[in-house]
């Protein structure tokens, strides 16, 4: 069976994208739920003239005043979820994101032609700083078009390929030979999470429990799943309709899964 290319580019590239935007999800939920409730703590103004007026002039009590300076005790104190979470969490910049990919991939785009274009042609929407609230879509889209293309030149190069797939996977077998059955699949992955995030959280790799608002506002306990079962299922989208007796197909899975991971949160969050 002749493969359409086109056909296959938009199932990769779909499928892949739904895969880094699940794997960034649990990664967000997991880093909100460990931040704590921040309390507030009231400052007593025992020689408070202003606030504690109960005189014959004003016999209807404290005086309200326009507008009230907050002390800074209690500002640093009323600190949001929100700001206290963006302050935990941090994103890798262009230079370290190229950095980064360069080492675990073991390519650069310094010696090759299409890595140097893929840099250059999405410069623009790579991370400019560290601050993950500047951090947007097009980074994402365009961390995802770079771990790509990183990929795919790694795949296509004979020993950076066997250095990272060799010890889990050849990639000169069909599918029929090394991805057949869940075992090997499961090796694959296992093999690919060692290689591109080294120690994963277990939660975050087999899922885990959290508390969710179902629809009429209640709270519930939700199952989030794990990144391995997401990735998973994304081989499983690589392979359908494809021809299974080729090796082409075994490195075009090779090459979507290293770029959703590359892409991920474990990798290019700090």
């Amino acid at each position: 069976m002749k493969t359409n290319n086109k056909a296959w580019a938009r199932r990769l590239t779909g499928a892949i994208s739904a895969c880094a935007i699940m794997l960034m999800f649990n990664q967000c939920v997991q880093e909100y739920e460990e931040v704590q409730e921040v309390e507030f703590e009231k400052i007593n103004m025992p020689n408070d003239d202003i606030h504690n007026d109960f005189t014959d002039d004003n016999p209807g009590g404290p005086i309200e005043e326009e507008a009230d300076i907050t002390p800074e005790e209690e500002k640093e104190k009323g600190a949001t979820v929100a700001a206290r979470t963006a302050a935990s969490v941090g994103v890798l910049n262009f230079e370290q994101i190229d950095a980064t990919f360069s080492a675990l991939t073991g390519m650069s785009r310094f010696n090759n032609n299409d890595i140097r274009d893929a840099f250059n042609e999405n410069f623009l929407g790579l991370p400019e700083s560290n601050d993950i609230k500047a951090f947007n879509a097009a980074n994402t889209m365009a961390i995802f078009k770079l771990a790509s293309q990183y990929c795919a030149s790694m795949v296509s190069n004979t020993t950076a390929r066997d250095a990272f797939f060799g010890d889990f996977i050849n990639l000169n077998q069909s599918p029929n030979n090394v991805l057949s059955n869940s075992t090997q699949k499961r090796a694959f992955i296992d093999g690919m999470i060692g290689k591109a995030w080294g120690v994963a959280d277990n939660e975050m790799l087999n899922g885990y429990q959290a508390m969710k608002l179902d629809a009429n506002g209640n709270e519930v306990m939700s199952s989030i799943p794990g990144a391995r079962n997401e990735l998973l299922s994304l081989v499983d989208d690589l392979l359908d309709g494809e021809n299974l007796g080729q090796s082409s197909t075994t490195r075009a899975v090779a090459i979507g899964v290293c770029s959703a991971m590359l892409s991920s949160p474990q990798v290019i969050y700090l």
